[in-house]
């Protein structure tokens, strides 16, 4: 198998390696000053076979995946592996370190909008752009790792990219099932936006690479039993692509489809009360949240569009007008 390497580590086969992907230098960017590097794990087998990379740590909060994908790396024998490994369970190290929501807090961007970066740019978009080139482009496929963040609380599903590859879409759909969780989501192509300036699973579209994005865990914590699930995804997923020696386990069943996701906004300034919580069954024109002044007045009740199931929703008790209050998921198997 020889070395491979990525960024600035190297891995023998048979071995698992650690270090740094290095982008750059902060005095030139901001007023912070030191080193923009993001740690890089890379587990090389000592048989061939396909790379896979597993992205986690876009946003701050989301530490579900971050130590699912550190947990993989751990526990892959590089003597049995076919193929390589590599993760990134970090991508904001700034966003990770200052505990804060979305953004890398030094250009204020979220990273996960930036994909595949700009070599030029602001501190989020230097670094999408050096594991666009130093990682994704090197690899044959990808699992992002995602969640609720800080103020959201999630429900457990897998995103497939449809790029209009059939080929590709069925293998990206065929992870998506394989990793386990009990709901999955296709994503259509750019999904309305382009697929530079966007995220991963949308810039991917413009390698043509198999590539699907988990949404588990929520709110800053670390729930052990989701983080088992996703660490369980992303070797189960290994073993459906034959880099690990065990057959893959079946998907669940049911594990039912997103089809359709829709997103209610208050257009309101005040208190936001929720009627309904994550992972709950709502009626069109269902009463889902209720916006009141400071004086205990409801100014706005907020209805379901749609039949389906809460998905994701924004616990703060604030909300100013646009902000998003849930997104309800149509579901079908």
């Amino acid at each position: 198998m020889g070395t491979v390497q990525f960024g600035g580590v190297k891995a023998e086969s048979g071995q698992r390696a650690t270090g740094k992907l290095v982008v750059g230098e902060l005095d030139q960017l901001s007023f912070a000053r030191g080193q923009i590097d993001v740690p890089l794990i890379v587990v090389h087998g000592a048989k061939p076979g396909p790379s896979l990379l597993v992205l986690a740590g876009c946003h701050a909060g989301e530490y579900v995946g971050m130590e699912a994908a550190i947990a993989a790396t751990r526990r892959v024998d590089p003597q049995t592996l076919a193929g390589t490994l590599v993760a990134i369970p970090v991508v904001n190290p700034h966003g990770f370190a200052a505990k804060v929501p979305y953004i890398n807090p030094l250009d204020n961007l979220n990273i996960n909008r930036q994909w595949p970066g700009d070599s030029g740019g602001t501190v989020g978009q230097r670094i999408t752009y050096a594991i666009w080139h130093e990682v994704i482009a090197k690899v044959d496929y990808l699992i992002d790792m995602h969640g609720g963040d800080f103020p959201e609380d999630q429900a457990d599903y897998t995103i497939c990219i449809q790029t209009g590859d059939e080929t590709i879409d069925a293998i990206s759909e065929d992870m998506a099932r394989h990793f386990g969780l009990p709901y999955i989501r296709r994503s259509p192509p750019s999904e309305g936006r382009a697929p530079t300036g966007s995220s991963s699973r949308m810039a991917m579209q413009l390698l043509k690479k198999p590539s699907i994005t988990s949404e588990a865990g929520d709110a800053g914590r670390c729930d052990p039993q989701r983080m088992e699930a996703d660490t369980f995804g992303i070797l189960n997923v290994m073993r459906l692509l034959k880099m690990l020696p065990e057959p893959p386990a079946p998907p669940p069943s049911p594990q039912l489809a997103i089809v359709d996701r829709k997103t209610v906004f208050a257009s309101t300034h005040g208190l936001c009360r929720a009627h309904v919580a994550v992972w709950d069954a709502v009626k069109a024109g269902q009463v889902v949240a209720e916006v009141a002044n400071f004086y205990g007045d409801v100014i706005e009740t907020l209805s379901a569009p749609i039949d389906g199931m809460v998905v994701q929703r924004f616990f703060q008790g604030a909300t100013n007008p646009g902000n998003i209050v849930m997104k309800i998921g149509a579901i079908a198997d």
